[in-house]
């Protein structure tokens, strides 16, 4: 097996194979306009100039290319069955829920407004132009027309409005989209093609918001299948689930991007990591996401096997704490919980040097990120034993949830964080559960001590994970970290567009998450696929997964 580590420059010419790896990522009137961007019914071809703003920063000229053109030497194929594992079975199949598996699986079935590419610039995708105001308080999007649902029904304006109006029902509970979808103080509808979005304050991460939220049919999810079913406007369509085992889809045969997908159908099976590995071997599978260190060693060699890396995908470990529990509520003894984890030999071992070792969230891509301050929490048991002395706590128990099957590494690596808390005097439980008991006990605090999970969205504007991840943003909250100076520090960086006044708030953004410490953030998480080395076509994108319109087999 040999190893694809995407680059920012290879992935706008290259091929996934052995060696390489295909692909790019993949108006209202009432106040002045820039950075229209506008593009043509994509063609495997089309290239387009345009003028767009970057991540929350300011706009740039970008080279708009909506679907990357296949390598002249080796054109895609069409056909073929796509089996993918994934190695916990969704806590629900709602499009605006995000949980491990959910790349491989629901969100297959659909698309959003638009698509960053590997510069982090916006691309046309079911919105095919738009107009943003240079105080980033309103967007007009264009949308592309004849584009269907796979009821047959026209995607529209409307159903970018209800969208993004249905999130904020707290009887959806996708608190993943709420804060983004609130920054909007009216959405208007002129014309079936175009919706106008105004927000009362500036958005500079507004496209961070598009480039993730899935546009879901009305209909399905207002219906008696809204919980049973998933219809959207993506290359593939929702067959089945049986629960616990597997999830089918079929090609889109009506999709936008025509000519895509290439693969008939793909079938994503419900399979323990250990499972999943001998089915891969086996043929039974094409791939699997996330392998140990352990598998791409011993399948190095193997030209059966494709290890593709994905270049950025701002995915992290992290342990959230209950902190209004005692004695998690006294920041001194999450202060020590946080030195007592060793976390280069976390990097060391279970990574083999892939990952790196940090305090704070931010991939290098981020503006938030700070070399410097990710020493922060250097393995010192020696001040933890002191931090737990001065907060007059002895013999603590410590319960941590685990989600059973979703982070096999960070799993495994358990037992040797939970050795190095029994040396200070602390000892930690460890409860493996499966997904939906997690993110019920998560989601509603109902845990006492940590939760370990991963998360993602560190790769891109920091308002990004402020906003969207449910371990950091404002209350309610994963930890119910309730604290009014982490409010106005989250509306600061949410809102400020001066580059110069960004640099200083991220500094203090991070003193803060440092000194209060809710969340313990070990190493930042590698993502890769490994897949069988007859498939193709893989294409990365920025909240962490792979797109698959693309992907063939042969």
């Amino acid at each position: 097996m040999s190893e694809t580590r995407v680059t920012r420059a290879s992935m706008l010419t290259s091929r996934i194979t052995r060696r390489a790896l295909l692909g790019v990522l993949f108006a209202a009137s009432g106040v002045p306009l820039l950075a229209a961007c506008s593009a043509p019914a994509p063609s495997p071809a089309s290239t387009t100039s345009t003028s767009a703003p970057s991540s929350g920063n300011t706009p740039a000229s970008v080279s708009v290319t909506p679907l990357p053109a296949p390598a002249a030497t080796s054109q895609p194929v069409s056909g073929g069955s796509m089996r993918f594992a994934i190695t916990a079975d969704l806590a629900t199949l709602d499009g605006h829920s995000r949980t491990p598996g959910s790349y491989e699986s629901n969100w297959l079935c659909y698309d959003q407004l638009i698509k960053y590419d590997d510069k982090l610039q916006p691309q046309p995708m079911l919105a095919e132009s738009w107009e943003l105001a240079p105080d980033y308080k309103q967007i007009a999007f264009h949308l592309r027309p004849g584009v269907t649902y796979h009821s047959g029904r026209e995607f529209t304006s409307d159903d970018v409005k209800y969208n993004v109006l249905r999130v904020r029902d707290v009887k959806v509970a996708s608190g993943l989209f709420t804060q983004q979808s609130n920054w909007f103080s009216a959405i208007d509808t002129p014309d079936k093609y175009t919706v106008v979005l105004r927000s009362d304050q500036s958005r500079p991460a507004l496209f961070d918001f598009f480039d993730t939220f899935n546009m879901l049919d009305k209909d399905t999810m207002e219906g008696p299948d809204a919980k049973t079913k998933e219809v959207g406007t993506g290359p593939f369509m929702f067959v089945e689930r049986a629960q616990g085992d597997h999830m089918t889809f079929a090609k889109n045969p009506n999709y936008w991007q025509t000519g895509r997908p290439y693969i008939d159908s793909w079938t994503a099976l419900v399979r323990d990591y250990q499972s999943a590995i001998v089915q891969l071997e086996a043929g039974a599978l094409d791939g699997v996401r996330n392998p140990t260190v352990t598998d791409i060693v011993r399948l190095k060699s193997d030209p059966a096997y494709v290890n593709v890396v994905h270049p950025s995908p701002g995915t992290f470990f992290e342990f959230g704490i209950s902190v209004k529990q005692p004695p998690f509520d006294n920041k001194l003894v999450r202060q020590a919980l946080n030195y007592a984890f060793n976390r280069q030999r976390l990097v060391d071992l279970a990574y083999a040097g892939t990952a790196e070792a940090v305090s704070l969230p931010w991939s290098k891509s981020s503006p938030a990120y700070d070399q410097q301050k990710n020493k922060t929490y250097a393995y010192d048991l020696d001040k933890a034993r002191s931090l737990l002395s001065q907060a007059n706590v002895s013999g603590l128990q410590v319960n941590v949830l685990v989600p059973g099957g979703g982070y096999p590494t960070y799993e495994g690596f358990m037992p040797a964080y939970q050795e190095d808390l029994k040396s200070v005097g602390v000892q930690m439980n460890i409860n493996t559960v499966t997904p939906a008991v997690w993110v019920d006990q998560a989601n509603n605090v109902k845990y006492t001590g940590l939760v370990a999970s991963g998360d993602g969205g560190a790769n891109v504007s920091p308002a990004n994970l402020l906003d969207v991840s449910p371990a950091w943003r404002v209350n309610p909250n994963n930890e119910g970290f309730d604290d009014p100076m982490w409010k106005q520090i989250v509306n600061a960086v949410e809102t400020e567009v001066d580059p110069a006044r960004q640099k200083d708030l991220y500094a203090r953004m991070n003193d803060f998450m440092l000194d209060q410490c809710w969340i313990i953030v070990p190493s930042n998480l590698p993502a890769s696929n490994l897949i069988s080395s007859k498939v193709h076509g893989l294409v990365p994108t920025q909240y962490g997964g792979f797109s698959y319109v693309n992907a063939w087999i042969g």
